[in-house]
Order: C-alpha cells, then sequence, then structure tokens
C-alpha cells in the first residue's frame, strides 16, 4: 500500500515494505524524491494513469494498470486501485492506494493472445489451401478426368481424336503436378506465374476447351488488368477457373465468355455461360464448395459479388473491386 498527495506529481507520502520489494527501491527513495514514481510510470501509459488519478482528486475511487520501470530497469505490470481520503470537504487531504504486482498475468494473457493468433493463422492458412487446391489442382483433375473419358469414347472410331485428348490429358497432369510443387514451396499456381492476366484467363479457356464440350471467349481489358494487384489478379483467375468448372460440370453450357472490364468506374470480373442454369433462391447456405470459394474470395477482396441464374437461361456471375485511387 501506499499514500500520496493529491496534487501535482503525486508523490508519495508513505510506502509499505512490500511496494518497496516489488520495485526494488527503498521507502525512503519515494520519500526523497517527489517525481519518482510519475517519472517511472511508461510513457505509453502515464495519460491513462493521470487521469485515474486526477478523477481520485476529485473523491472517485479508480483502478488503472500500468507499466512501471523498476529499480533493475525492467518494466513490471502493476494493478493500482487508489482513492481519495477526505476530511469532510470535496478535496481529499491524500490518496491511498494498492499495488499488485500482475506481471505474471500479464505475460500468460500476451501468451495466450499470441497462441490464438497462430492458431487463428493456422486456420486461415488450412482454409486458403483447401480453398486453392479446390480451385486449382481438383479443377485440373477434373479437366484431364474430361479428357480421359472422351478419348476412351472415341478411341476405336477416331484415334486421331484419341491421341489429341490423350495429349491434353498428359499436358493437364504435368500442370497439376509443377502446381502442387508450387503449393508444397508456398508459391503461385503455374498458370498465374510470369504471364499476363489475359494469356492465364486464355490458358485456363483453352485447357477447359480440350474437352470439345464448351468454347470460352476471353475479353481483357489490359488498362484494367494492369491497375490489378497481385492479390486481386490471383483471385481474379481463381475465381474464373472455379466458375468455368462449374460451367463444364454442371451447367453443360456450351459457349461461355470471361471478361475482365471497368464497370462503374472499378475493375470488374464477369464469368458468363449458356448453360441450363438453377435458381439462386434455392442454394443461400447449401451452395457448394465451388460457391462457398468464390464467395470467401471476394470477401477478402472486400469485392461486390453477385450471382444470377435461372433454369434454361444460364447463369452470370460478377465480381466488382471497391473504386478506389488506381
Amino acid at each position: 500500500m501506499y499514500a500520496a498527495r493529491p496534487l501535482g506529481r503525486f508523490s508519495k507520502t508513505w510506502i509499505s515494505e512490500t511496494v518497496a520489494r516489488m520495485t526494488g527501491f527503498a521507502t525512503n527513495d519515494f520519500l526523497r524524491k517527489p517525481g519518482l514514481w510519475l517519472s517511472r510510470v511508461h510513457a505509453k501509459d502515464r495519460i491513462r494513469v493521470r487521469q485515474v488519478f486526477q478523477a481520485a482528486r476529485r473523491g472517485d475511487a479508480g483502478i488503472v494498470e500500468y507499466r512501471w520501470r523498476t529499480a533493475d530497469g525492467t518494466y513490471r505490470w502493476f494493478l493500482d486501485a487508489v482513492s481519495g481520503q477526505g476530511d469532510g470537504t470535496n478535496r481529499p487531504r491524500q490518496l491511498i492506494g494498492l499495488w499488485i504486482d500482475i506481471t505474471r498475468r500479464k505475460l500468460a494473457e500476451e501468451a495466450r493472445q499470441m497462441i490464438e493468433a497462430q492458431l487463428r493463422q493456422s486456420l486461415d492458412e488450412r482454409a486458403r489451401l483447401a480453398r486453392d487446391l479446390h480451385d486449382d489442382i481438383i479443377q485440373s483433375l477434373y479437366a484431364v478426368g474430361l479428357n480421359l473419358g472422351e478419348c476412351r469414347q472415341v478411341l476405336a472410331a477416331d484415334q486421331g481424336r484419341a491421341q489429341q485428348l490423350l495429349n491434353h490429358a498428359a499436358t493437364g497432369l504435368n500442370a497439376v503436378l509443377r502446381d502442387l510443387r508450387l503449393y508444397i514451396a508456398g508459391l503461385e499456381p503455374e498458370a498465374s506465374r510470369g504471364h499476363s492476366l489475359r494469356e492465364a484467363m486464355r490458358s485456363l479457356a483453352a485447357g477447359m476447351q480440350a474437352t470439345g464440350l464448351i468454347q470460352w471467349e476471353v475479353q481483357v481489358d489490359p488498362r484494367v488488368s494492369r491497375q490489378l494487384s497481385p492479390m486481386e489478379r490471383l483471385s481474379f483467375i481463381q475465381i474464373a477457373k472455379e466458375a468455368m468448372s462449374n460451367s463444364l460440370r454442371h451447367a453443360r453450357a456450351q459457349h461461355g465468355l470471361i471478361a475482365v472490364r471497368r464497370c462503374h468506374g472499378a475493375p470488374t470480373l464477369l464469368i458468363e455461360d449458356d448453360g441450363v442454369g438453377f435458381d439462386v433462391r434455392t442454394i443461400g447456405d447449401h451452395a457448394g464448395r465451388g460457391l462457398r470459394n468464390i464467395r470467401a474470395r471476394a470477401g477478402q477482396l472486400a469485392a461486390h459479388l453477385s450471382v444470377e441464374s435461372r433454369f434454361g437461361g444460364g447463369t452470370r456471375i460478377m465480381l466488382r473491386l471497391p473504386v478506389k485511387a488506381r
């Protein structure tokens, strides 16, 4: 415990031996040096401490936690409960306080917060890897499977076509292996490295068209693509790949459009197909992993996402980035 003057630097008039042991200073050090206590409060905590003590001077009790530099030069955390002791007037004659060393508790809290942050980071990384593997590796393997399935059907009747499909499948598998190695190394997938956005989109379209089931038109405004950050560019590619794969697998579409353009002043990604469509109202929280991944990526970009579809009328997915100086 301690007693302090209610004015100026709140210099101590009495210090218990317990406080002296906690701080490493002798009791006389506090009494002979009026500014000792306040001068050793951490600079970032000093304003809060002053506010609590000024309130106590007006008669209000207060509690404040702050760092205080002990005699050996290290900072320790203290909980300080202070109140005014009056003489019947509105102005206390002195302040009475209780000091409690809470350093261990604070260190435990900081350790817990650090562990929680690391856990959140690990969970976020796990979710990101799940999205990336689904959007890239699994979709690529599905396209390879379609090529091999068609190859089996035409093998006897058209060996030239079968050979072409086998070549596409081999190329696709090699790309999957490269992407897996890059994911293990923590790098971007092969389709997005060292290429312009237009080239990356055309590469995706070519891979999907190799199945012979759908034709894609690619329109990329280079002025817009140059304004995208690396994260935005990669997200555009991954969202396009997911949407295109859905068109191939579920929509039974014959034609599709991928466009990167400016819409209402913002970079926009558009994917359309002429497939069977679906009722958007019935999807809700029961959307498949593909659509959930698209929504998650849109959320990471703080982008506006719209999904429009109806039975027999195809599907239209539009992602519009926030308008900002680019």
